[in-house]
């Protein structure tokens, strides 16, 4: 330190203490900004000052001119006037409180004060015009960051309002397309609609996209090749809507397509029948003339088969040592919707055309009830064949197939004769099957639960020589024919109508009597046509 010379020494000279400000210059700086001490007047301080850059001028503002509508021009009461400056946010104005500068005409708060004095005749458009004038030239001669202040915030309102257009017309735009794509969709859904079915209800319409049928089946088969919905429709000859309709399964309808009433049973208690409304029958004879009809049975069955009848059903067992009758409970109603399905679907047709042709030959039980003021048809079961459609007894007879097949192997392992009309199962055979007719009662009945069925117990019969064995109404001990009992009752009805007239034979009330009897001599006519034409005779000569 000692071999420093003077001039070194005199050159470091302890730095002078920044100057303290006062609080009216702390408030003054933390208002308008400034420097924080005096300016060095050093030769030193104003070289380094020379070497800095010159900052640009400031943009001097555009000449300003009040543009003022009508609007500007209208009386503005206190309220509104208050309501107005109420939105205006004072603090954030770089112009509140300052008397030393003119804010421009484009701030809100002072283009709301130019309304207000404009209204209240304190200054003309023209004054104020030429007040803002002046302020421009100010700006020019006095820092503009004030001024650069003001253009950013009014730039970031300009930006704001940009952005909100931007996102209405994106918003508008999207709207559009989203409309313009429920159209769309709303249009091809229509067309869907009127051309294919894709939905017929809960739990029937899982199979309906499967549109592939075996048409070499179905072509050896002689049958009409369908493999789509559309293309049932036009076989059918209707239109998918009403296709759709027809079909239709719900839980609730408000209408049902058959009407259901009860006859009585000889055995006691009633049977429901549903006979179907017109359009819907229309749709099932369609189905049982081009499809069911033609169906080949096995030999066994008798019911609902073309050619055969109730005698073709009974004369295998004419003159057997023992006939075993049994009844299968509630036929019908046991086969429901899946079975009917799979029949169809057996028959060689696509899971979508046989699940239409299913619903079209099915209905489920439904009870009608109130509510609300309105009628409603509510299920109270699974759709099953329908007692009164034309469909029911071909389905029937389809359905039961294996049944037959089944019974018909044990029949022949027993050395017994089988065959079935509808729900009734008949076996027959010699002394040997006689001791072997409780186990076939026990195989029949182990048959037909595995098939679906299930056997009535109060209904078998085992029938010998020694009384009257019965098979579908006819007796068959020496010959398929009426029972003796039944003949003597009309022969004594026709005799004692001659003499008192036929009404007073009536003792049952029926209210078509004759019709009864001729359908009764009908019923003779087809075991034994020559007494049944003696007996019509007899019948048209009685007087009612």
């Amino acid at each position: 330190m000692a071999d420093q010379s003077p001039n070194q020494a005199s050159n470091q000279q302890p730095a002078s203490p920044k100057p303290k400000l006062g609080w009216l210059g702390r408030i003054f700086r933390s208002l308008f900004g400034g420097p924080t001490r005096r300016p060095d007047r050093s030769s030193d301080s104003f070289a380094a000052m020379a070497q800095q850059p010159r900052p640009l001028p400031p943009r001097r503002r555009e000449k300003v001119t009040l543009d003022l509508d009508a609007k500007a021009f209208l009386p503005i009461d206190r309220d509104e006037l208050l309501s107005d400056a109420k939105q205006i946010n004072l603090w954030a104005s770089p112009w509140f409180g300052r008397r030393d500068l003119i804010p421009p005409a484009d701030d809100p708060r002072t283009s709301l004060i130019d309304r207000g004095m404009v209204t209240e005749g304190l200054l003309t458009p023209d004054e104020l015009t030429r007040i803002h004038e002046v302020g421009a030239e100010m700006d020019y001669y006095r820092p503009a960051e004030l001024f650069l202040r003001h253009q950013a915030r009014q730039a970031g309102r300009d930006a704001v309002e940009l952005d909100r257009q931007t996102r209405a017309e994106r918003k508008a735009r999207k709207q559009a397309e989203a409309e313009a794509k429920r159209i769309r969709r709303r249009e091809r859904v229509e067309r869907r609609f009127a051309t294919q079915i894709d939905f017929l209800g809960r739990g029937v319409s899982t199979q309906l996209h499967l549109c592939e049928s075996d048409v070499d089946r179905l072509k050896e088969a002689g049958l009409p090749v369908i493999q789509t919905t559309t293309e049932l429709a036009d076989a059918m000859g209707i239109e998918i809507p009403r296709l759709r309709w027809l079909a239709f399964h719900s839980h609730v309808a408000e209408r049902s397509h058959y009407i259901s009433f009860r006859i009585p049973k000889k055995s006691g208690g009633t049977r429901t029948l549903s006979a179907p409304l017109p359009r819907l029958a229309a749709a099932q004879r369609w189905i049982y003339s081009q499809i069911l009809r033609e169906r080949p049975h096995p030999e066994c069955v008798s019911g609902f088969v073309p050619g055969r009848s109730i005698l073709t059903g009974a004369a295998p067992h004419v003159g057997s040592q023992t006939v075993l009758n049994l009844d299968l409970e509630d036929f019908f109603p046991s086969i429901g919707f899946a079975r009917i399905r799979h029949a169809f679907q057996f028959i060689g047709y696509s899971p979508a055309v046989a699940t239409v042709l299913a619903l079209l030959c099915s209905e489920a039980p439904r009870r009608k009830v109130r509510f609300n003021g309105g009628e409603y048809y509510v299920a109270t079961g699974p759709r099953v064949l329908p007692q009164g459609a034309c469909t029911s007894p071909a389905l029937s007879n389809l359905i039961a197939a294996k049944l037959d097949r089944r019974i018909s192997g044990l029949a022949s392992k027993l050395g017994a004769t089988y065959t079935r009309y509808a729900d009734d199962l008949t076996l027959s055979g010699d002394r040997d099957f006689d001791d072997k007719a409780a186990y076939a009662m026990a195989c029949v009945r182990h048959i037909a639960e595995d098939e679906g069925f299930r056997v009535k117990l109060s209904k078998t019969r085992v029938l010998r020589q020694n009384a009257a064995q019965r098979v579908t109404g006819l007796v068959v001990n020496d010959k398929a024919g009426v029972g003796r009992k039944k003949l003597r009752l009309i022969r004594a009805i026709l005799h004692n109508a001659e003499k008192t007239g036929l009404n007073a034979q009536n003792r049952d009330h029926h209210p078509n009597f004759r019709a009864s009897l001729e359908g009764t001599i009908a019923f003779v006519a087809m075991s034994n046509p020559e007494r049944a034409a003696k007996l019509r005779r007899q019948l048209d000569a009685v007087p009612d």
